[in-house]
């Protein structure tokens, strides 16, 4: 499974406080087919080195055996989803197939890159960031108790951190048979690094701002990156385990990617628009994984008055005409959202929209959105914050229009 797309370079380092310590770890991948693993045994169940080799081992087996031909990115994300399930339900079985072992689990986090895109898969309380243009964004969410704490508003995020159950895993894999693992597919772009982190190696870096340092004063190389990055990190760490991974994306010559929708582009519209101005950059990411790009002509209708609506777009390149009546009333530019009524209440289109120039958009259908924040709790949280606020926005302005300042 070659990737025609990109040069893919990938480098796992680690350094630990002892034989026992380093037994906790397993690092494995296939270059060729793009998968690229990281599993840390927790340390407080018996077994937890073999839990971590038992789940590593199943994913890159069942990601071998399964993986389809065509680089289909929703095909490669689905079969990693199964592959973390068939290696939570073996880690469980070989816990009670024998008792020295029973209650064994193991953190889990996969990047698969898939011709264009990178398929992530994450469960427990490591950690997958995303460097682009000197940038780094957490795409992932920690499976902890002190994670729930903040979410549930329960503590604020500077004491979540101080419970006694703080570092306590919510999921991981064989703690049921069947723990459910987060999965993020990236479209990527020539440059991207994406970096996964051990607990003990973000515990030793510290925050985010410091990662990203570290990463962009390391070396060229993604082998010397890792390996000074490790260290700073092992020299800060009180944890016994410190280690990651970081795989470097080039693009090849000759691909044509270049000439193809952005994938920056559409990050930086939803990221840069006032509807999404509360999403942080993983929900972006979950935002655009449903997203179906389009590109219209000059005189193209891309909603009309009165039809039932089902898609929210947002505009990326070019303008559009607003119409009522048959009569033009307005002109948008890019960078606005059309169609978002549509997710409040399912009346018909109040207006007609038509392409003014050549226009580059992208098209999310309403269920998938509200699918989503069924899924994605924190989403929904900070999705709708952002509707409200713009909804907000919007009334004020009228009543400045009809009432007066």
């Amino acid at each position: 499974m070659e990737n025609d797309i990109f040069v893919v370079e990938a480098a796992r380092t680690a350094e630990f406080s002892g034989r026992e310590k380093a037994a906790l770890l397993c690092g494995t991948g296939d270059d060729a087919l793009g998968l690229h693993i990281l599993s840390e045994g927790v340390a407080s169940s018996p077994g937890g080195g073999v839990a971590a080799k038992v789940a590593a081992d199943t994913v890159l087996a069942v990601v071998k055996k399964n993986h389809p031909s065509d680089h289909n990115p929703q095909k490669c994300r689905d079969l990693l989803r199964y592959a973390f399930l068939q290696a939570s339900n073996a880690v469980y079985e070989k816990g009670q197939q024998d008792p020295t072992l029973r209650g064994m689990n193991a953190t889990l986090d996969a990047v698969w890159i898939c011709g264009e895109h990178a398929v992530l898969g994450h469960i427990g309380d490591g950690r997958i960031y995303l460097s682009r243009g000197g940038v780094l964004s957490l795409l992932t969410e920690d499976h902890t108790f002190e994670s729930v704490f903040v979410q549930e508003g329960v503590f604020m995020a500077d004491k979540a951190g101080k419970s006694p159950f703080a570092n306590v895993l919510t999921r991981a894999i064989g703690n049921r048979a069947a723990d459910v693992a987060d999965m993020l597919l990236v479209e990527l772009v020539h440059g991207d690094h994406l970096l996964v982190c051990s607990h003990g190696m973000t515990a030793g870096l510290g925050n985010d701002e410091k990662i990203a340092h570290a990463l962009k004063n390391a070396g060229p190389a993604p082998g010397q990156s890792l390996g000074a990055l490790v260290h700073a990190a092992r020299v800060q760490s009180q944890s016994g385990v410190v280690a990651g991974l970081l795989v470097s994306c080039k693009e090849k010559s000759g691909t044509g990617i270049t000439g193809k929708l952005s994938a920056q582009l559409k990050v930086d519209a939803v990221k840069n628009c006032a509807f999404f101005k509360g999403l942080v950059y993983k929900d972006v990411m979950k935002f655009l994984e449903l997203a179906s790009p389009k590109t219209l002509k000059p005189g193209e209708v891309i909603m009309r008055e009165g039809a039932v609506p089902h898609e929210l777009w947002v505009l990326l390149s070019g303008k559009v005409d607003v119409l009522k009546g048959g009569r033009v009333i307005g002109t948008r530019d890019p960078g606005i959202v059309l169609g978002e009524m549509a997710l409040i209440r399912q009346s018909p289109r109040s207006a007609t929209v038509v392409a003014k120039d050549a226009v580059q958009a992208i098209a999310v259908k309403n269920n998938d959105i509200i699918e989503l924040m069924k899924r994605d709790n924190g989403f929904a949280a900070r999705f709708l914050w952002s509707v409200a606020a713009v909804l907000s926005e919007r009334l004020d302005d009228m009543e400045k229009k009809f009432v007066g300042k």
